[in-house]
């Protein structure tokens, strides 16, 4: 065999050897037997809802996130100006409609619902 025929078989083993490296035919003794199992195991955003539930953690109910925000609601001037306007001194009541509510913002997704 000449030496340009020599390197042309070294090359074509090489490219075989590559090719069933990465089918995964390559040594067995280079090659993983079973690939790693992962550290941590991903829940489902029901499992997350179900074990927040259990432990007594407050969660969104769409996403299963802790991080909350709870804002309560003031006295609306608008409501008050508008009521006074309509009913006299008595409509400033109105501005206190809806202040004790207290609204619950997730701040992952944003979710907002009523406490």
């Amino acid at each position: 065999m000449s030496n340009e025929e020599l390197q042309a078989e070294l090359e074509r083993q090489r490219m075989i050897q590559e090719l069933q490296e990465l089918k995964g035919g390559g040594d067995p003794a280079i090659r993983p037997s079973n690939p790693p199992e992962p550290k941590f195991k991903q829940k489902s955003k029901n499992e997350l809802i179900r074990e927040a539930k259990s432990q007594g953690i407050a969660c969104c109910p769409k996403c299963g996130s802790t991080s909350l925000s709870a804002n309560k609601k003031g006295f609306g001037i608008g409501k008050a100006v508008i009521g006074a306007a309509i009913a006299g001194p008595i409509g400033l009541i109105a501005g206190n409609k809806g202040a004790k509510n207290v609204k619950i913002t997730c701040l992952s997704c944003g979710n907002q619902w009523k406490a």
